[in-house]
């Protein structure tokens, strides 16, 4: 097992990231809004304990901390949950337009289209000894040598 405290997590992730309370603008769960004023509640209801290893998720699933262009955000895999920072993302220098090959936003249309454009390689290129990723046998798929030593 794997005891955290809500609140000293909370407080661990914003001191992490050069923020504090003072720098949250509200706390959201769902459609529930808790502004600054009803901070000293919302601290109160986070100041427990819970399981944050694996099993089943205690935190409230939908549990946001909100600041300017910032938030925190629950994640869980099997049971194991953790905060984490996220910012909103920002507009690229020199933003490339969206390829009018490209009719969908499907990632197996997009990953097509990187390795069938002129510009970036195709499967053809590929040395036969390159490895571009794995199977589940831990062969390369365009190889037949293993990547782990068999013997």
């Amino acid at each position: 097992m794997c005891y955290k405290n809500l609140l000293l997590e909370t407080n661990e992730c914003l001191n992490e990231n050069g923020k504090t309370w003072n720098d949250v603008q509200f706390v959201k769960v769902g459609e529930y809004v808790f502004l600054p004023e009803s901070f000293d509640k919302v601290k109160a209801l986070m100041n427990f304990n819970y399981d944050a290893g694996y099993g089943s998720q205690e935190v409230i699933r939908d549990l946001m901390v909100v600041g300017a262009g910032w938030w925190l955000e629950r994640e869980e895999y099997d049971g194991s949950e953790w905060w984490t920072y996220k910012t909103q993302p920002t507009l690229p220098k020199n933003p490339k337009p969206w390829p009018e090959q490209l009719t969908s936003f499907g990632s197996d249309v997009y990953f097509d289209y990187l390795y069938d454009n002129d510009k970036t390689p195709t499967i053809d290129h590929v040395a036969k000894e390159e490895c571009l990723w794995e199977d589940s046998d831990y062969r390369c798929v365009y190889s037949d040598k293993p990547l782990v030593n068999e013997g």
